[in-house]
């Protein structure tokens, strides 16, 4: 990786990111920094950066806008958006803006570490393709800022504009949306690619003419979106938001091509806030069948068409964001399983999806039950050392200690030992004679005294003991440290 570029306005963040970027096992020639979407903007303009990380909430300009205006740039870095668990929905917007990752605040070494290796992986696969000329061979960039920032000025509508009319020629338009990146079948460049206009599909500007060889050709067998023709430049941004639900409608029921005739006139409500805290609240007991019953409902309700491509990833994102926040301790070390799921239509298929989503919630609940068993486990040791700690002076037993803190004899003979590393016996016995050296040193009382209260049956078991874990007798331990019998 050549360059990584730090938005933040706190400075002493900054230098924590830099820190933990420098110390990930990838690579990186420069890192940069600045405090805000401006400076961030003009270093763009001037230096390709490979990947960017940046806040949502800054001075001048936010984290959104900046994801957005960084996309009409020839080459936009990969970004990495930074939020607190208050500004999640302005992350999730983020994302849909072109953002590649997301880290919840406070970040960790081990998330940096993570994303960036993940990015490194990305920019390597687009080393080959990036090294190509387009196929269309068309600037698009003004065009592009154009659907992505709505309140652009008149100057820089207009240059999109006059782009527009001297591709399409004032003829009827289409607007496609498919998610691999299609070839031109052909050299008189029948469509116009929009790549990183929107997060989850490439956008093909199409004229209308030319469409059924399209349909038969590069779109053949590809899950595609399609708006309704169109005439005027105006309608543009409207036409790509069509194509773009089309393709998710499309993605949602397995079919090739959705147009906005195929679509529903009115959709089912998504995953309800209370579902989604259900299913949350859910992981990490033993009742996982409940949480496949709501997610199949879910999942049926999209397959069969009747919920918006915005309302299902929107629901996912919901759901995750309530999982992560509830056991963001207990799933550090699934962080990297996670993430891929905020993307639903990165997936081959659904089908794919769902599965991918079960799997990563039965990995959590297993290992969310398996950290609170442990945890219990500790806790119910703990309860047996203060019990012994208080009671070695009576006649104490396996069996009393196991009764009180409400544990069967063999759960506590195995937890006992794996807790303090020792047998209970001799945990008891070294707790005995390190209370009996005490009263040696400290006390003027007799050995048999001593004895009692260490909590030992008699006096002569109670030397025998002292000398085998000691080495030497009571009465010798008291002389050799300096006390007088």
């Amino acid at each position: 990786m050549k360059r990584l570029l730090i938005v933040e306005d706190e400075k002493m963040i900054r230098q924590g990111l830099r820190v933990m970027a420098q110390r990930s096992p990838v690579e990186i020639s420069e890192i940069l920094d600045c405090k805000n979407g401006e400076e961030a903007l003009e270093i763009l303009r001037g230096t390709e950066v490979d990947v960017m990380f940046t806040d949502v909430r800054m001075p001048n300009m936010d984290g959104i806008t900046l994801v957005q205006r960084l996309q009409t740039l020839p080459h936009p870095p990969l970004t990495v958006i930074i939020s607190g668990y208050d500004d999640f929905s302005y992350a999730v917007e983020a994302l849909r803006c072109g953002a590649k990752e997301y880290l919840l605040k406070p970040v960790e070494r081990e998330d940096i570490s993570q994303v960036l290796q993940r990015l490194e992986g990305m920019l390597q696969e687009s080393q080959k393709s990036r090294s190509r000329p387009s196929p269309q061979g068309v600037g698009c960039q003004p065009l592009k800022y154009f659907l992505l920032n709505p309140n652009v000025t008149t100057s820089e509508r207009e240059a999109a504009r006059v782009l527009f009319e001297s591709w399409v020629e004032k003829g009827p338009y289409l607007v496609a949306a498919c998610r691999e990146k299609l070839e031109s079948p052909g050299a008189d460049l029948p469509f116009l690619c929009l790549e990183n206009v929107d997060d989850t599909a490439c956008l093909y500007l199409i004229r209308e003419p030319q469409w059924p060889h399209l349909a038969a050709t590069c779109f053949a067998g590809k899950r595609a979106g399609l708006s309704r023709p169109q005439t005027d430049f105006s309608q543009l941004p409207e036409a790509c938001r069509i194509a773009v639900e089309c393709w998710t409608r499309a993605f949602l029921t397995d079919a090739e091509l959705i147009q906005p005739n195929g679509m529903p006139e009115q959709e089912a409500p998504p995953l309800s806030q209370e579902d989604a805290a259900r299913i949350a609240q859910l992981i990490g007991t033993e009742k996982l069948d409940q949480v496949q019953a709501l997610l199949d409902k879910f999942f049926l309700l999209a397959g069969s068409g009747k919920l918006s491509g915005v309302s299902f990833s929107g629901s996912i994102a919901n759901l995750l964001h309530q999982v992560e926040t509830l056991y963001r301790n207990k799933l550090a070390n699934r962080v990297d399983r996670l993430h891929p799921l905020y993307h639903p239509y990165s997936y081959p298929s659904l089908q794919d999806f769902q599965t991918a989503l079960w799997n990563f919630l039965t990995e959590a609940n297993k290992s969310i039950l398996q950290q609170h068993s442990a945890s219990r486990k500790t806790g119910k040791m703990e309860e047996a050392v203060a019990y012994i700690q208080q009671n070695y002076q009576r006649d104490l037993n396996m069996a009393m200690v196991s009764n009180h803190i409400s544990v069967s004899y063999s759960f506590f003979s195995q937890a006992f030992k794996e807790y303090t590393g020792m047998n209970f016996i001799n945990y008891l016995k070294d707790l005995r004679i390190q209370h009996a050296k005490e009263l040696l040193v400290t006390t003027d009382l007799h050995i048999a005294e001593i004895s009692l209260q260490a909590g030992f049956e008699n006096e002569k078991h109670f030397m025998k003991v002292f000398r085998s874990m000691v080495g030497v007798s009571p009465t010798e331990y008291r002389r050799n440290t300096g006390k007088k019998s």
